[in-house]
């Protein structure tokens, strides 16, 4: 099968189109065709290298962590799918050793999986897996948002911000947006109750907020002085070491500390994304499709800033 590898840390230049055995699935594995997956910023991040104490110094390594695709054979321990099922989810690793989802097709253990949600094709199901497990993990389970409280997003125009503006949405919350200028009318189409330049808008002029959720990572100490009393922050944008001591000074000092999570969706969440997207809770951003063969293009799209939801990799028919 085809499938995306680098065999350095480096520039989008890095990642080639390589030959490689189709997975053999386990017992508790489903083997999927992939149809499409998306790139995130983790993809980018543990290319350019900026991750390699997490994910080591090992290659050659895989990229893409979101699923999309149709199931080709079931491990004998899998219950409640077939060939030919449409399915999405996430990678258990975020770190791919040898292949990621950016590939023609993948082993991954079934509880990782769930039915594409009705009322999107597969396409769309790509760009929504990490990004919406993500947007729900930061604004209801970390960020313990509910309905009327004042909600600040920063970045809400990328990937997990559309998914977190929606979600927030959702729930009934008053949601302030932070973005480009470029990107604020179509963040309040989204349905952010506040859209503000966040060119033109100084930190201390904002008001107070019950949740802060910030996909950035910077000034992170200078937007915690705006959590209302008991007010919740939840940052998903660690990857600089100014970013990491914020958080680490947040859990010693002070009563507002700054939450974060990194690691593979809990069972049965991608799942749950499956009903919200039903719902109409989260439907997907997406910003450009690109080939397989186009996928340096997506990651230096992303390394540019500004865009609008996710850049999505055709794999599969």
């Amino acid at each position: 099968m085809r499938a995306i590898q680098f065999f350095e840390y480096g520039d989008p230049e890095a990642l080639q189109i390589v030959d490689v055995a189709v997975p053999q699935p386990t017992a508790a594995q489903v083997l999927v065709r992939i149809a499409a997956t998306s790139v995130n910023h983790v993809d980018v991040e543990t290319r350019l290298g900026r991750l390699k104490l997490l994910s080591g110094r090992r290659f050659p390594r895989g990229t893409g962590i979101d699923v999309a695709g149709t199931v080709e054979l079931v491990g004998a321990d899998v219950n409640g799918f077939t060939p030919g099922d449409r399915v999405w989810g996430v990678k258990a690793s975020l770190f791919p050793r040898t292949t990621g989802a950016a590939a023609e097709f993948m082993a991954i253990d079934a509880h990782l999986l769930s039915a594409i949600p009705t009322n999107i094709d597969i396409l769309d199901a790509a760009a929504l897996p990490a990004v919406g497990v993500t947007a729900i993990t930061a604004v209801r389970d970390k960020g313990r948002a509910k309905a009327g409280n004042r909600i600040l997003i920063r970045g809400a125009a990328g990937g997990v911000g559309s998914a977190a503006v929606q979600y927030a949405h959702s729930l009934g919350a008053h949601v302030t947006a932070l973005v480009s200028e470029r990107n604020m009318q179509f963040v309040l189409a989204l349905g952010a109750d506040v859209v503000l330049d966040r060119k033109a808008t100084h930190v201390e002029d904002l008001g107070s907020f019950d949740v802060i959720i910030d996909t950035v990572g910077s000034n992170l100490l200078q937007y915690r002085r705006h959590l209302s009393e008991h007010g919740r922050m939840v940052t998903i944008a660690f990857s600089s070491t100014r970013s990491i001591a914020a958080i680490a000074f947040s859990a010693i000092y002070g009563r507002e500390r700054i939450r974060t999570f990194f690691g593979q969706p809990p069972r049965g969440l991608i799942a749950q994304l499956t009903d919200v997207v039903e719902s109409g809770g989260i439907m997907p951003v997406i910003e450009e499709i690109y080939p397989l063969e186009k996928i340096a293009d997506a990651h230096r799209a992303i390394e540019a800033g500004g865009g609008r939801g996710k850049h999505v990799i055709r794999i599969g028919p």
